[in-house]
């Protein structure tokens, strides 16, 4: 991913996150820090942010506050950054219904957790 981003052209190209594939996929540091590392680092040419969490037992089905992404520390970058632009929360499969869930009280679980920890 480094090497791509040294590739771009940003007068052209803005970069998305999926905080969830960030937190699984970028192995060379521990989860909870993952995420958050590579906003961080590359906070200015991030212009749209995807929320999903993730951990091993339910893998990208996680709610958010359920899985090692560092949900709070990425809204605390937010707030100070000044960012107002779009989320996506993405809610895969339903693993919800292994915990006796509805596709309905995952996606709640989310939106409560979006509202205790951002205030939206």
């Amino acid at each position: 991913m480094e090497d791509l981003i040294a590739e771009l052209d940003f007068s052209v190209v803005d970069l998305m996150l999926d905080v969830g594939h960030a937190t699984k996929d970028s192995v060379e540091l521990p989860p909870e820090r993952r995420a958050l590392s590579f906003l961080e680092k590359y906070w200015s040419q991030v212009h749209y942010l995807e929320l999903k969490d993730w951990n091993e037992t339910s893998d990208l089905n996680t709610q958010l506050g359920e899985g090692y992404t560092d949900c709070p520390g990425i809204f605390n970058l937010m707030s100070s950054q000044g960012y107002y632009g779009w989320l996506t929360v993405e809610q895969n499969g339903n693993d919800g219904w292994r915990l006796g869930r509805s596709p309905l009280e995952c996606a709640k679980i989310s939106r409560n957790f979006i509202r205790e920890h951002l205030g939206a």
